[in-house]
């Protein structure tokens, strides 16, 4: 299964158009591998807009791109809460059922709520023990890597994918899902 979570907070806004490409390429990518996938957003809330199933050409999730994942002009300082998003696919009911998946979040890397810190690290440990599941994490900027590193680092180990937002960086965590 491919998990895709899309931060969809203020400060990505400028980003949403390398959002939505990375969207689409992650659905292409789906579409040929036959592979289940799901797409989230998320800001203050997680929600899963989109799946699990297998997109049925790279044009399936144009819709939900449109209306889910636009800029929100009268709301344009929705907070990142990424730990309530890692904690709602951990005991997200599909993602039980599979057991494994591939979890990609294209995200800045904000966390805006400082009290979120033992629901982050308490999720990253509870969706470790699911061996066969990686967690790419790509578009961080440099001064968000902290919080991401020292939660999922040394548990996961190989599994775990912190990238940058340069297109090689992002090129290179897309060829590590085959």
């Amino acid at each position: 299964m491919l998990i895709v979570a899309v931060d969809r907070s203020g400060s990505t806004d400028s980003l949403r158009g390398n959002q939505l490409e990375q969207l689409k390429t992650l659905s292409e990518f789906a579409t040929g591998n036959s592979r289940m996938m799901a797409v989230w957003a998320f800001d203050r809330k997680p929600v899963c807009i989109w799946g699990p199933g297998v997109p049925n050409d790279e044009k399936a999730l144009f819709e939900v791109m449109g209306k889910e994942l636009r800029p929100d002009p009268n709301n344009p300082h929705r907070l990142t809460r990424p730990a309530l998003l890692l904690d709602a696919i951990a005991h997200d009911p599909d993602f039980i059922r599979q057991g494994n998946a591939d979890i990609v979040i294209l995200t800045d890397g904000d966390a805006e709520v400082s009290d979120d810190t033992p629901l982050f690290k308490k999720s990253a440990h509870e969706l470790c023990q699911c061996r066969d599941t990686r967690l790419f994490v790509i578009g961080v900027r440099p001064e968000a890597r902290t919080q991401w590193q020292s939660a999922f680092s040394k548990e996961w180990g190989e599994r775990f994918h912190l990238t940058g937002p340069s297109q090689s960086e992002v090129d290179q965590a897309f060829r590590a899902l085959n």
